[in-house]
């Protein structure tokens, strides 16, 4: 039978691989486009609200300070994906979906500061009713005008601003 999973003396583990030069070194695969590893939880709703987090840090301690996870939101899976940065500087506190700090949502668009991001890049300043929201941003690559030009504004109010 050939190996499926080797734990070395050392920790490392590898699945797929008799010589994993890591902690953890998973090889399957041979497609184009295929997963590899899948992480999921044994339990959701069906409608939403479930987030399945790979936690990050650099102790060895049972809390993490940063995660990437995804968050479903509705029926078969979809939602968006989320990271996350505690701003706590204790040695006790877990990470919280007040968390987020960036997400990308299922229609591609992605918000930092915010979490309903309704634009291509959507920024929130964190105030009150205040955000940057990145509507346009574009190349021109003519003439003495080349260049980006970053328009700044209200509702439909524009004003240009060449960098």
């Amino acid at each position: 039978l050939p190996i499926l999973m080797r734990l070395l003396e050392g920790g490392n583990v590898g699945i797929g691989t008799t010589s994993p030069n890591t902690k953890l070194r998973v090889i399957g695969g041979s497609d184009t486009f295929q997963f590899v590893v899948k992480l999921a939880k044994s339990s959701y709703a069906d409608t939403g609200g479930h987030t399945t987090l790979i936690g990050l840090g650099c102790e060895d301690a049972s809390w993490s300070r940063s995660a990437i996870g995804h968050t479903r939101t509705t029926s078969y899976d979809a939602g968006y994906l989320g990271f996350y940065v505690s701003n706590n500087n204790g040695n006790s506190s877990e990470l919280t979906s007040s968390d987020l700090r960036m997400m990308i949502n299922r229609d591609g668009n992605v918000g930092i500061g915010t979490t309903s991001p309704a634009y291509p890049l959507d920024l929130g300043t964190g105030g009150t009713g205040n955000s940057i929201r990145a509507r346009r941003i574009y190349a021109n690559g003519t003439g003495t005008d080349s260049g980006f030009t970053l328009k700044i504004g209200r509702a439909h109010v524009w004003t240009p601003v060449t960098l």
